[in-house]
């Protein structure tokens, strides 16, 4: 199961500037229900430590919610054009 995910990890990093990938290996946040596995968090930093040479995982406050969350906030400061599209 920790492998597929830091292939991910990986594929996506690589596809940001190389200046910034440092940094987005130590902020990777993990939520949803997948979140709730004990101690999967440090079994995919020890995986992208290995694999990646660095890696920083944290699990969000409110897991199962946190990406609803995350996207009424995006909704909300939207501008009104976008929403017009979806008339």
């Amino acid at each position: 199961m920790v492998a597929p995910i830091v292939d991910g990890l990986a594929q996506l990093i690589a596809t940001f500037d190389p200046e910034f990938q440092p940094r987005l290996k130590q902020r990777v946040l993990l939520a949803g229900g997948g979140s709730q596995i004990k101690g999967l968090d440090f079994a995919i930093e020890a995986e992208m430590r290995q694999r990646l040479g660095e890696g920083r995982v944290v699990r969000v406050e409110e897991p199962l919610y946190a990406g609803a969350a995350g996207a009424l906030k995006l909704a909300e400061e939207m501008p009104d054009e976008f929403w017009e599209k979806l008339k």
